[in-house]
């Protein structure tokens, strides 16, 4: 009993020694409320920015426009226009996919579609024809020189050469098209920028072949970003649409500081985590963020 007894003072007196260490302040990591209740230092040593309140809620960034491009057709990468890290603009040509066929069709097209000399050919046989049958109808009318079977003549001659010159033109027309057709389909063996931007990553170089729609390189328009969170829905009530906040967002061993405005809140919520999607957008013209770093975002009073 007395073993005992002399383990229940030396535990008592330990726990007597660490009250008093904790209120003495010798474990700098933790804080003592009024309550002595412990208050994690993380939480009290963020303080509020002026002029700004609410909830404070995690997300990440990302680029508004950021696309895996790659061709419509098949074939064998003849030419690459650009490496990583190049900036384009829009409508440049980025890679080319073998297309010596098609650029030979394209010729071919345009040169019956430029070739003019038998509708031009029509175009005055028809106005002879008209001015036969004119005269024979003056003549016909007039004097009578001209039997009614000779002006008939006339006037069939003159309408099956006025039809066919309407022939040649509709050709004429369906030759452009038919251009215009040829020329489409060799323009789906060019992979154009579809907006201003960076080439981020080449996966396929000159040489290799490409199965169709597969990606060939990635371009990311870093100018504007948007921020990405996803909130209880009763913190999403919180918000609307076109509401300004402010993101803190991470660069480097620094925070930045955007404004930004809500541009997106979804009206359902995702069944298996009952959270609701926002998104932000925000200028990054400076390119000060590389988008995909997280932050947090508060709204302004």
């Amino acid at each position: 009993m007395r073993l005992f007894a002399g383990i229940f003072l030396l535990l008592l007196a330990k726990i007597v020694v660490a009250s008093t260490t904790l209120e003495e302040g010798e474990f700098p990591g933790l804080l003592l409320d009024e309550t002595t209740e412990l208050v994690s230092p993380v939480t009290s040593d963020v303080p509020a920015l002026p002029g700004l309140g609410g909830p404070r809620i995690i997300g990440v960034t990302e680029p508004v426009r950021d696309v895996s491009l790659g061709a419509s057709v098949t074939g064998r990468i003849s030419e690459h226009y650009v490496t990583e890290g190049q900036r384009v603009s829009e409508g440049d040509t980025l890679v080319g996919i073998e297309s010596l066929a098609e650029q030979l069709e394209v010729k071919r097209r345009l040169l019956l579609w430029k070739d003019t000399s038998e509708l031009d050919a029509a175009r005055k046989q028809t106005a002879i024809y008209q001015t036969l049958y004119e005269n024979a109808k003056t003549l016909h009318d007039e004097s009578g020189a001209v039997s009614g079977d000779e002006l008939k003549e006339k006037q069939l001659q003159y309408l099956l050469q006025s039809a066919k010159t309407d022939l040649l033109f509709t050709n004429e027309k369906r030759e452009e098209l038919e251009y215009h057709l040829a020329q489409e389909t060799l323009n789906k063996h060019l992979i154009k920028a579809p907006f201003s931007g960076v080439v981020t990553s080449v996966w396929f170089v000159t040489g290799e072949s490409a199965q169709a729609n597969k990606p060939i390189l990635r371009l990311v328009d870093s100018s504007k970003g948007r921020f990405v969170a996803n909130v209880e829905e009763a913190v999403a009530r919180q918000f609307e649409v076109k509401q300004p906040v402010v993101l803190n967002i991470n660069a480097g061993e620094s925070t930045l500081q955007k404004q930004g405005r809500i541009s997106f809140i979804s009206p359902v919520t995702d069944p298996a985590s009952n959270l609701i999607q926002f998104i932000v957008l925000f200028d990054n013209q400076d390119g000060a963020i590389k988008l995909g770093v997280s932050g947090y975002m508060e709204t302004i009073q």
